[in-house]
């Protein structure tokens, strides 16, 4: 058998992304008959596929083609001058002339902040074109920026009561006190047509009319109605009647029932519980990046939240101090895939510019940047109209009942246990800038006077050539995305002429020249404060003699300092969705196709002929289409293989639901396997050469050979 010639880890990475993260503020209900798409229309085409990268020669790991990372045509950064927007609509609309473009936003789609024009009395917003994403409509704008003002205050007396926006729909204390005592009664039922009965009424109690409240804006208003569409379609999706088609999701109905089914597996009968929870989403991180004029959203996250309810003594649905853990991973599991579910559900994105759009109001209030600019807001603060849209008072209650069976049958008789699970919810939210979550960036002020020269006063968008600064932004964004989704850490580090600059998804911090022990510093700590135990650090534009050097450096190093972190260097390129298809959140496994042709052959299956080999598929939606992934292990031995691909497969067995990227799977194996003292027996015997080789394939555009990490160094049991 050969050996492979490479122990270093290679990953192949893409092209660059710019995911913008979500900032949450609130959701609420969505009225019974609005329609649902299951599929964002239109969609990207196929991604052209990139150049092959060959493999090194044994004492190297050198790749063909260029190691940098080029900008996306996504990112196309653009200015727009509130001063000037502010006139021309106070013009048209007092002529009844504006048209539906001029009422939007245009070409910022998502918002990013703004920039103080002391000299012209303007503001400019800034925001990026994604194509993907929605217009942002002016009266959200609008909106956004009189609760910022206080404008919808509500004044009793001398004193002003102030409302984030949000909203509520909930059942009255009545519908609750008749579906508790349903419960009760379900619980003692004996016969199936009592148990019939008693689910007949349940039906009938839950779907009586829940109010929906609209508070902290205008009720009757796109924005308000965006709210309420979209929490109802989250209602949806947590009791199982409706399903995002998003491979690691599922709803909290299914999570409960396959809880029960091992319960029945294991000859238990699982009590039947009362009770309701409520469900809201809310803000996660988020923070900002200043310098003098300047303000940009730098982090932001939405996340879902939860909390058992109970009715109080004066009929108040209020919250309860206990708490519901299968209801707890149902709402983190939503919030992590919360991205790509919106990619199916375009009520989500929606939502998200409406956070966005809080967010840049609430901080241009924070920041004093229209006092700072000298302009005068008043037409946008007071007299522009509202056109509205008109949202339910009521929705529907959704009865959730489900049915699962156990028979046990012996030689007397057979023995029925039927359990029934019904439900119902509500939401809430908040968002409030602290001074804590700004950082001084000053090379923000290069940006800062590229926008000033470059944008017009005018009510149109003004494209802002990309410059350093955005340049930034954009890589340590991208990492943001793919680190607040996986537990091992991803770094970049760039070569950049006399200096090596490091990313970790917040900062961008240079050093001299491949300072290996400063740079390690950094990620042990940046590690420690993830709480993770594998690093990933992507080198770009690096000769391959200072890669090779730095990585047995910092391997060395490592081990000595820290052996209880894996350290896997990616050096490489990809195919630009591969990186997504690899760390993106929301897995299912999958059977093999049985009748697929094989990959062609290449370089690293000439060297990998003659070892043993083993396939597993995974599923994952990447952005907008449904991705294979092929994961094919290489080891000298066929038990390697099949020990490896055993603790893939293991981690689906042991939940119903895996909102995981392939990376984490892959990791968590590899450690698993280390773990084993005959893994170790057989790496003593082998060494580097007989080491578990890993191949990432997607179908998205092409094959594509990856290594995605490497576990040689032999640790104590």
């Amino acid at each position: 058998m050969n050996p492979s010639p490479r122990s270093a880890l290679r990953l192949l990475f893409s092209s660059l992304l710019l995911p913008w993260l979500l900032l949450g503020l609130a959701a609420c209900s969505r009225q019974p008959d609005a329609p649902k798409p299951t599929e964002q229309p239109g969609g990207s085409s196929a991604p052209s596929q990139s150049a092959e990268v060959q493999a090194a020669e044994e004492s190297s790991i050198q790749v063909t083609g260029s190691q940098s990372r080029p900008q996306a045509s996504s990112f196309d950064l653009y200015s727009l001058s509130l001063k000037g927007l502010q006139a021309k609509l106070e013009t048209c609309q007092r002529d009844d002339s504006c048209t539906g473009q001029d009422l939007e936003l245009g070409k910022l789609k998502r918002l990013l902040g703004y920039v103080v024009d002391e000299q012209r009395g303007d503001v400019l917003l800034l925001g990026v074109d994604d194509p993907q994403w929605p217009a942002v409509l002016v009266e959200d704008f609008v909106i956004a920026l009189r609760n910022a003002w206080g404008r919808y205050d509500e004044v009793k007396g001398n004193v002003r009561h102030y409302s984030y926006p949000g909203c509520d729909i909930r059942p009255n204390s009545e519908v609750i006190d008749k579906l508790d005592a349903l419960m009760d009664q379900l619980n003692t039922s004996s016969s199936a047509g009592a148990v019939r009965k008693v689910i007949s009424a349940w039906r009938r109690t839950c779907m009586v009319p829940q109010q929906v409240s609209v508070h902290g804006v205008p009720f009757d208003t796109h924005f308000g109605k965006v709210m309420v569409e979209a929490d109802y379609d989250m209602k949806s999706l947590t009791d199982g009647t409706d399903d995002p088609g998003v491979p690691g999701f599922t709803s909290l109905a299914s999570i409960r029932r396959d809880r029960h089914q091992q319960a029945f597996a294991r000859g238990q009968t699982p009590a039947l519980q009362g009770g309701m929870n409520r469900y809201w989403l809310s803000p996660g991180e988020y923070n900002y990046i200043e310098a003098d004029g300047i303000v940009l959203i730098k982090q932001a996250s939405v996340r879902v939240q939860t909390n058992p309810t109970t009715v109080d003594d004066s009929g108040e649905i209020v919250d309860t101090a206990s708490s519901d853990p299968l209801a707890e991973r149902w709402v983190a599991s939503f919030s992590i895939l919360y991205d790509k579910i919106a990619a199916r559900r375009p009520i989500y994105r929606e939502l998200d510019n409406l956070f966005r759009a809080f967010a840049l109001a609430k901080i241009l209030r924070f920041r004093k940047g229209v006092e700072a600019a000298g302009l005068d807001l008043t037409y946008f603060l007071d007299d522009f109209p509202i056109v509205g849209e008109e949202v339910p008072r009521e929705v529907d209650g959704r009865p959730t009942v489900d049915h699962i069976e156990r028979i046990l049958e012996n030689e007397e008789s057979i023995q029925t246990t039927r359990l029934w699970m019904p439900g119902c919810g509500g939401v809430g939210m908040e968002i409030e800038p602290e001074d804590k979550d700004f950082e001084v960036v000053p090379q923000l002020v290069d940006l800062r006077d590229q926008v000033l020269a470059e944008t017009v006063p005018a009510p149109e968008p003004t494209l802002v050539p990309k410059a350093p600064p955005v340049t930034v932004l954009a890589q340590n964004q991208r990492l943001q995305q793919i680190n607040k989704n996986n537990h091992p850490l991803v770094v970049t580090l760039v070569d950049a002429d006399s200096q090596v600059q490091l990313f970790d998804g917040l900062t961008r911090t240079s050093y001299p020249r491949l300072d290996a022990p400063q740079i390690l510093s950094q990620v042990t700590e940046l590690l420690s404060k993830k709480g993770a135990s594998t690093v990933y650090v992507e080198l770009e534009d690096f000769p391959a003699d200072e890669q090779e050097n730095f990585i047995r450096t910092s391997e060395s190093q490592i081990a000595e300092s820290h052996p209880d972190v894996l350290f896997r260097p990616i050096p490489g390129i990809a195919d630009e969705l591969m990186e997504q298809a690899l760390f993106g959140p929301g897995i299912e496994l999958s059977e093999p196709d049985p009748g697929a042709e094989p990959p062609p052959e290449r370089q690293d299956d000439v060297r990998l002929q003659d070892w043993s080999r083993g396939t597993v598929q995974f599923l994952s939606f990447v952005q907008d289409r449904l991705a294979t992934i092929t994961i094919t292990a290489f080891a000298r031995d066929q038990a390697v293989v099949d020990a490896f691909l055993a603790k893939v497969e293991a981690r689906f067995s042991d939940a119903p639901m895996l909102p995981e990227s392939v990376i984490q799977i892959i990791d968590q194996a590899r450690r698993e396997l280390m773990a084993e003292e005959t893994y170790r027996d057989y790496l003593r015997e082998q060494g580097r050469e007989g080491e578990l080789r890993i191949r990432a394939e997607s179908d998205l555009g092409g094959r594509h050979f990856v290594d995605v990490g490497t576990s040689s160094r032999l640790r104590a049991a």
